[in-house]
């Protein structure tokens, strides 16, 4: 008994005895705690203890005979030892003398004997499989009419296998010609079966159907089958769709994903290996219309085209990773092209080759459709305009300008448009940049440019329409000026600066408004000046012949001595707004109509006298100022003297004081006029003086001089 099996007795021993009686005070607390009777636990305690000591007694008495066992044995094993030890010695002898040795020849023959056994066991089982050939037919015709097309397939190609050890006998054509009579039956049986289980998914009827055409060697009639009814599917999708372009490649890009993730998780690990790619392939390229066909034939707006090559290359590279998986030991080879991107690629190479010329055609109808909603916008901008009140030309500018920023803002969201689309395609950035300095700089440089112009057309037409004499002829033309005006009108600028290059016409155009919003009261004060200007002839009062009297240079006259002040208080005006709007006014300020200008001197507020160096605010303003003047004096020469001159009632004296004087403002405001100095001369000329003047003269080559003494 064990000392686990003697607890397990105790314990039940005291559960089963009866309660004791009490007596005594002792007795009555053991029996309080719900002990048992002591009595009989000590009996059962002292049988217990003898059954122990008999045990000990004889487990002590078997390990002393064990003992005295092994001490005989002792002597026994010394000498067995001695004796392997003797042994080993003359074997290790034997062995290094047979390694010097020939083999034997009873162990060639025994080599000679194996081989023969081996090529009787071989003819053995040829004769056995040979004696089985008449057997066959009706072998595998049971095997098919109990549908165990695994057992009739095994069966030919182990007859197939035993007939080739005779294939260059006569006698086996016959027996061939079964096989392939068996091997067409049992494929016409099992072609259904595979059809269906490719149909309803069945991935164990179609390994079984694969094993079959295995072992028959016909692995690529089983791809003739098996590819398309897998491509069907992705087929029907492609012919059933009927949407954009975009949807069409998202749908077939769901279909393929589809069909590639049951080939590389359910078929293919138990059919083809890794041979997934081959079914995506076949898919891509059987479909009807194919995939180059549908994109070519599209006729897409070229954002779809390009949203739709986007959505191929996403799902393609979604196809990429999902078949790059791991390989299994394939049941059937599914030979075929695994490279199924060419036709992706393919499809869109003509798009990309062609993809300057269509984004340049494309970024021009875009701009030009957008013509008609920004001529009504203008039109009610301009609307504005047409009361005689000059006030509205404020918000008409104003809302001009802020018409032409927001066509700045369509031509740069187009711009990011075309570089996104260039950048999705993998283009190169200098075709896109081509085809936007061909297509949409052109086209917004017109836009600006063409409404400016008749903005400035418009407000010239109006202000010289409206112009009163009471304005005209007012003592300080300073208080004329509408600087609001001026300055709304100083926003174009930064519309053309945010427009970004290539915007030269416009940004001419912008600088013509500016400095005819800001020479419209020099204009109204000339159109004044040459209908009532004191230019006129006047007979000469009768003098007394007796009395002499002194000459004096003739004043430049009350009209153009305010035109000259206003000149000269203009670079004081004008310098607060250029301070304002600084950034406007100094951008493109080399661009304006009229040589560089010299760096000597400026009427600026701040200095009268420094040699400025460029993109300063003298600079800037000293050019715009040399702009106006000169416009002011191209003005003078092209209408007003013209008009003047043709009315043949002017006083030449009078009238070269005023232009001599004007010339001298000029020069102040450094913008000296070759062309207004040549009027000057012409007119300080008399008839005698006139005439005698050579033709090669530049003066009498002039146009002045034709004006003044040819007309």
């Amino acid at each position: 008994m064990t000392e686990a099996d003697a607890v397990a007795w105790l314990n039940r021993e005291m559960r089963g005895l009866a309660p004791s009686r009490a007596s005594g005070s002792w007795t009555q607390r053991v029996a309080e705690s719900g002990a048992a009777d002591a009595q009989h636990v000590e009996a059962r305690l002292a049988e217990l203890h003898g059954r122990i000591r008999t045990a000990r007694s004889e487990h002590a008495a078997e390990i002393e005979r064990q003992i005295q066992r092994a001490r005989a044995n002792v002597p026994l094993v010394a000498e067995q030892a001695q004796l392997v030890a003797r042994e080993a010695a003359h074997f290790r002898a034997a062995l290094q003398a047979m390694r010097h040795s020939e083999p034997p020849a009873a162990l060639a023959c025994v080599h000679r004997l194996t081989d023969i056994q081996h090529r009787m066991q071989q003819a053995r089982d040829l004769l056995q499989a040979a004696d089985a050939w008449s057997y066959v037919e009706a072998d595998v015709h049971a095997h098919i009419q109990e549908r165990d097309y695994a057992r009739a397939a095994q069966r030919i190609a182990d007859v197939r296998d035993s007939l080739a050890q005779f294939a260059h006998s006569e006698h086996v054509s016959a027996q061939t010609a079964v096989l392939a009579r068996l091997s067409d039956t049992l494929l016409r049986e099992v072609q259904p079966v595979l059809a269906a289980a490719i149909t309803s998914g069945d991935v164990d009827a179609m390994e079984l159907c694969a094993a079959v055409y295995a072992r028959l060697h016909q692995d690529d009639v089983l791809a003739e089958l098996y590819l398309p009814a897998r491509a069907e599917r992705v087929h029907r999708v492609w012919a059933e769709t009927d949407a954009t372009l975009p949807a069409k490649m998202a749908q077939l890009g769901e279909a393929l994903g589809a069909l590639a993730d049951e080939e590389v998780h359910t078929f293919a690990p138990r059919l083809f290996g890794n041979e997934a790619a081959v079914v995506v392939a076949h898919t891509l390229a059987t479909l009807s219309p194919s995939l180059a066909t549908c994109v070519a034939t599209a006729q897409a707006p070229l954002p779809d085209m390009v949203q739709a090559y986007e959505v191929a290359h996403a799902w393609a590279a979604r196809l990429e990773a999902l078949l790059r998986g791991a390989t299994t030991q394939p049941v059937v080879q599914l030979r075929g092209s695994r490279d199924w991107r060419p036709y992706i690629e393919e499809a869109f190479a003509p798009f990309k080759a062609a993809y300057r010329a269509l984004e340049e055609a494309y970024i021009e109808q875009a701009w030009s459709d957008t013509q008609p909603s920004f001529a009504a916008q203008l039109d009610r901008a301009m609307v504005s305009s047409l009361s005689d009140d000059m006030a509205p030309w404020l918000q008409c500018v104003t809302l001009v300008a802020e018409l032409l920023h927001d066509q700045v803002m369509l031509a740069r969201a187009l711009r990011t448009e075309a570089l996104q689309r260039a950048h999705a395609l993998g283009a190169p950035l200098s075709d896109t940049q081509a085809a936007l300095h061909a297509a949409l700089d052109p086209g917004v440089a017109h836009r600006l440019s063409s409404t400016m112009d008749l903005l400035r057309q418009r407000y010239q037409s109006h202000a010289r329409v409206n112009a009163t004499m009471h304005l005209a002829l007012a003592d300080d033309l300073d208080a004329l000026h509408d600087w609001s005006l001026i300055r709304a009108g100083a926003k174009m600028l930064g519309v053309v600066r945010e427009a970004g290059e290539a915007m030269d016409t416009a940004l001419h155009a912008a600088q013509r408004l500016v400095m005819e919003l800001v020479l419209t009261v020099f204009r109204q004060h000339l159109d004044t000046y040459v209908t009532h200007g004191a230019w006129r002839e006047h007979a000469p009062a009768r003098a007394d012949p007796r009395v002499p009297m002194p000459t004096f240079s003739l004043s430049p006259t009350e009209g153009m001595v305010r035109l000259g002040e206003g000149l000269l208080n203009l670079p004081r005006l004008f310098e607060a707004l250029v301070e304002r709007e600084w950034v406007n006014f100094a951008y493109g300020v080399h661009a304006l109509d009229d040589e560089r200008p010299r760096k000597t001197r400026t009427l600026s507020a701040k200095m009268l006298t420094h040699d400025m160096p460029d993109d300063t605010l003298d600079y800037v303003l000293s050019a715009w100022l040399r702009s106006l003047t000169l416009a002011l004096l191209a003005s003078l020469q092209q209408d007003a003297l013209p008009r003047i001159v043709a009315s043949r009632e002017f006083g030449r004296a009078q009238l070269a004081a005023d232009l001599d004087y004007l010339c001298t403002i000029a020069s102040a405001l450094n913008a000296s006029s070759s062309a207004l100095r040549e009027w000057v001369d012409v007119l300080q000329l008399d008839a005698r003086a006139a005439s005698a003047l050579p033709a090669s003269s530049p003066l009498r080559a002039s146009r002045a001089f034709a004006l003044v003494w040819t007309t």
